[in-house]
């Protein structure tokens, strides 16, 4: 996993891009967390941000009031403590840029992760970037994550959904990055690199088109092959 600090300057140079629009759905990465060193797996669930991170994630929250394409601006956090806190301090940075936010809500979806039991065996023994190229490839990852079109395709279908993004106006949902790696891989249609903090992808609907923004990737897709 990448514990690089995005300036996330591709992310707003997207939501500029994608303008205008009828929503916008922005997924981004936590940001900057306390180091997990010393401290038990079991326990990582309860990891905050960092005071880098939290002042970071007002900054992206300022500038995005400025590039959002909409006043209003629904906050959304799917995980655990890290990313709670990031969309807290992105939403007052939203507030401080000008833009109308409601109020932090929750995503309850599943992650990736179908036997924990494989996938800390997985992290211990240091395999995780070869686990991650398997799972790129579609190859087996000996049951330690859900497949990546089944994952990614239920996870759009609840992400995409009105009551999630709601029509006019940026919905931007704060998550871990082994739940965008998937979304963004299934997406693009190609391999993709794991998202830095503060990072992720865009997505615009005009009419019933969508764009998609990924690092170097953007590109117009259609709907069911996001849910499917």
């Amino acid at each position: 996993m990448t514990e690089k600090l995005s300036d996330s300057k591709r992310l707003l140079h997207f939501c500029v891009a994608f303008t205008p629009s009828t929503r916008k759905i922005v997924v981004i990465r936590h940001s900057e967390r306390i180091s997990f060193y010393g401290v038990p797996m079991e326990q990582w669930d309860s990891i905050g941000i960092t005071e880098n991170g939290a002042s970071a994630a007002r900054r992206l929250g300022r500038s995005l009031a400025g590039v959002a394409g909409f006043p209003r601006v629904n906050v959304v956090s799917w995980g655990q403590s890290r990313c709670a806190e990031t969309a807290t301090a992105v939403a007052e940075g939203l507030t401080e840029g000008g833009a109308s936010v409601s109020a932090a809500a929750t995503l309850n979806l599943n992650g990736p992760i179908s036997d924990h039991s494989a996938y800390k065996e997985m992290i211990t023994s240091n395999r995780w970037q070869e686990v991650l190229e398997l799972w790129q490839r579609a190859a087996s990852t000996k049951g330690s994550l859900t497949p990546i079109a089944e994952y990614a395709s239920s996870s759009f279908t609840e992400i995409l959904a009105s009551t999630t993004s709601p029509p006019n106006q940026l919905t931007l949902i704060v998550t871990h990055d082994l739940h965008i790696l998937p979304l963004a891989r299934h997406a693009a249609g190609t391999k993709v690199p794991l998202p830095d903090y503060l990072d992720g992808f865009v997505i615009s609907e005009r009419e019933g088109e969508f764009l998609f923004g990924y690092g170097e990737f953007m590109k117009s897709i259609d709907l069911d092959s996001l849910t499917h």
